[in-house]
């Protein structure tokens, strides 16, 4: 028989577990953007910035010509862990197989940075000063962690 102690316990213990569960996802999934923001500021892109803003990775196509900048789109991890860039997404983030989640996310944008290039998508115009990931140094491996 099970008193109402021990169910209470094992509650409590059991919302614990999940909670920390929770918590550690929850770091891994910044852990793979910021490294995902850092592999794609290190690409020779000029007209291409990806900026770090809180949870998400705004990224900002500097249009030639006339100068304007204008956002493209933003990478951030959905509910479910796993990085968005607007309709598109990855695979859940676990220990396993965040390489790979970084490596579609690469090949998303790649095809986003083409689709750019080839139709010019609309975007919304940024009138903010546009500074390359790798320029900030929160999002230098040096700093990170």
């Amino acid at each position: 028989m099970i008193t109402l102690t021990d169910a209470l316990a094992a509650a409590r213990e059991k919302r614990q577990s999940e909670d920390n569960d929770r918590t550690l996802q929850t770091q891994l999934a910044r852990g793979v953007l910021l490294a995902l923001g850092e592999r794609l500021a290190s690409a020779d892109l000029p007209r291409w910035h990806f900026i770090p803003n809180g949870e998400e990775i705004v990224v900002i196509y500097h249009q030639p010509g006339d100068g304007t900048k204008q956002r493209v789109g933003a990478w951030s991890f959905d509910a479910e862990y796993r990085l968005a860039f607007a309709d598109e997404k990855t695979e859940w983030i676990t220990k396993e197989s965040w390489r790979r989640v970084i490596d579609k996310a690469v090949v998303i944008m790649a095809q986003v940075i083409l689709d750019r290039e080839t139709h010019g998508a609309p975007s919304e115009s940024v009138e903010a000063v546009v500074v390359p990931l790798s320029d900030n140094p929160r999002f230098r491996p040096d700093n990170a962690g």
